[in-house]
């Protein structure tokens, strides 16, 4: 799924980026995560469906949405997505 090909999928692509910002087990606020897809051309609604494929964990800290991702059930995607860089 992280791997690259020639032409990475649009849900491929959101997956590796939520992936790859979560991967370090901390919580993410949502904007940051959804700002980071916007300027590689995810929409909202890919994100949001490749979020929930992912079973992201979601909540609200204050004012703020985070999310996170249950390490124990991504180990193997998440560490195979390290080190890729998120480009356009």
């Amino acid at each position: 799924m992280c791997g690259r090909t020639q032409k990475e999928s649009q849900h491929d692509k959101a997956k590796r980026i939520i992936l790859t910002l979560l991967s370090h087990g901390e919580a993410v606020a949502a904007n940051d995560i959804i700002e980071e897809a916007r300027d590689v051309g995810v929409s909202l609604v890919t994100l949001k469906r490749a979020k929930a494929e992912l079973a992201v964990d979601t909540f609200k800290k204050g004012s703020q949405w985070f999310w996170r991702i249950p390490i124990e059930a991504h180990f193997a995607e998440i560490e195979e997505c390290q080190g890729n860089r998120i480009t356009a």
